[in-house]
């Protein structure tokens, strides 16, 4: 009887075992870099099932799925060790010292326009200097309005679909340009904020989900690699924000941070954002707000459930004390 048990848990273990190697493999086809997104649950799962079975004395197939698990989380664990802070948490007050701004990224789900109390009650708490919109309607554009008020430097270029976007700020923006981004063309604005640092170039990007398909997947990767062009001319500090559709295992995410120099930045941290409904170990990563130049991140956070399917994120940077 012993045997049958454990052999169910080695069933429930198997399929997820091929998915431990997804990260390192996911140039050879769509489908494996869709599996590389869920690196971490693939681990945890392995894990879970090789402890179980360590604990019934099956230790050939316990050892086999540690190994796997092992697998998957050498492709995690490494953009995890801090040269970076971990203070974690939920940011409820903005505490204001001199070189530091808090940037955040809401993916606000455009059917919801007409609900928009919670997001504005996040956004009060959290008293950003820059925030970047992803799904941005002309009902969030009036509804975010009582919690941006401290923020009267914009661009915002709503939609009635999934991509409109829209960037606040606090500090006077230039050189502002809503660019088209990747084969799909989706909107992505590109501005220099003049903090009081001095400026800072900012992209904000929403790519199309990758769904199950190797034209969405293609549509996502060219959007991530085109990041880089949009880049060019803006000074050397920047921000890149925004839904990303990618998380940090998936070969565009990488390959973008490699042409670009951009530090991972939200992405060295276990901060899962999709979808707001799953418990957290259960969700992705694909939300993120990155660095470059010589600024880093102090902290960051998910934020509260405000509606979306989408959590808020949230980091505070300065450049490098010198």
């Amino acid at each position: 009887m012993r045997v049958r048990w454990t052999n169910l848990i080695l069933l429930l273990a198997l399929p997820a075992a091929p998915a431990a190697l997804a990260p390192w493999l996911s140039s050879w086809h769509w489908s494996v870099d869709l599996a590389a997104s869920f690196a971490v649950q693939v681990s945890g799962w392995l894990l879970a099932c090789a402890l179980v079975l360590a604990a019934a004395r099956r230790w050939r197939p316990a050892v086999a799925l540690a190994t796997a698990a092992a697998i998957a989380a050498l492709a995690v664990v490494p953009t995890w060790w801090p040269g970076t802070r971990r203070l974690g948490g939920e940011f409820i007050t903005y505490v204001d010292k001199p070189g530091q701004l808090t940037a955040c990224a809401l993916n606000l789900l455009f059917e919801k326009d007409q609900e928009p109390d919670r997001a504005v009650e996040w956004l009060r708490r959290t008293n950003p200097d820059l925030v970047f919109c992803g799904e941005f309607t002309t009902g969030w554009k009036t509804g975010l309005e009582p919690a941006v008020t401290a923020l009267p430097h914009r661009c915002l270029e709503p939609q009635a679909g999934a991509f409109g976007v829209g960037l606040y700020s606090r500090w006077p923006l230039s050189q502002v340009t809503v660019e088209a981004l990747g084969p799909a063309r989706t909107p992505a604005i590109r501005a220099v904020v003049a903090t009081p640092s001095g400026p800072i170039g900012v992209l904000g990007i929403h790519p199309t989900p990758p769904y199950f398909s190797a034209g969405h997947i293609a549509d996502r990767d060219g959007a991530l690699a085109d990041v880089a062009r949009l880049l060019e001319g803006l000074p050397p500090r920047r921000i890149v924000l925004g839904d990303c559709n990618a998380a940090p295992w998936n070969r565009a995410f990488a390959a973008m941070l490699r042409d670009t120099g951009l530090q991972p930045g939200t992405a060295a941290e276990w901060l899962p954002t999709w979808p707001s409904t799953l418990p957290w170990p259960l969700r992705l990563p694909l939300d993120h707000v990155l660095v470059g130049g010589d600024l880093e991140m102090l902290d960051c956070a998910v934020g509260h459930d405000f509606g979306s399917d989408h959590l808020p994120i949230v980091a505070r940077i300065r450049p490098v004390p010198r």
